[in-house]
Formats: structure tokens, C-alpha cells, sequence
């Protein structure tokens, strides 16, 4: 499972914003790629990071969303 950060940076105060991307995790998931599963291993890794209170509340709704889809 490959995880990617994207935000925005803004230079100086009053500067143009940019876009970012960056790899932040790549796992190897053992067993089955079921949507609970994957979830998981997902929060995990924003655990480890220290920044699961930095994404957005509609992002976790669509996740949500889709896992119940799988």
C-alpha cells in the first residue's frame, strides 16, 4: 500500500501557494486487501506519523464511504 501526503506550502507570507506531493509510507500487506483491512493498516500509518488530526473530517467520510462499498 503506498500512502501519498498532498499539501500546500506558501512561501512567505503574501507569496503564491504550491502544491506538494510526497510518499509518505509504502506498506506490504499480508492477508486479505479487504476495505477494514486496508483501513487499518491506513490509520496506522497516519498514527505513526503524528498526523492524524492534520486530515480533513470530510476525507475520513469518504473513506468511510468506500470501505462500506468493498
Amino acid at each position: 500500500m503506498a500512502i501519498t501526503a498532498h499539501y500546500m506550502v506558501k512561501d512567505t507570507l503574501n507569496g503564491p501557494v504550491y502544491k506538494r506531493d510526497c510518499l509518505v509510507a509504502f506498506r506490504h500487506l499480508k492477508g486479505s486487501h479487504t476495505g477494514e483491512h486496508l483501513a487499518d493498516v491506513f490509520f496506522r500509518v497516519l498514527q505513526e506519523l503524528s498526523v492524524l488530526d492534520r486530515v480533513s473530517l470530510p476525507f475520513f467520510k469518504v473513506c468511510a464511504l468506500i470501505s462500506l462499498r468493498l
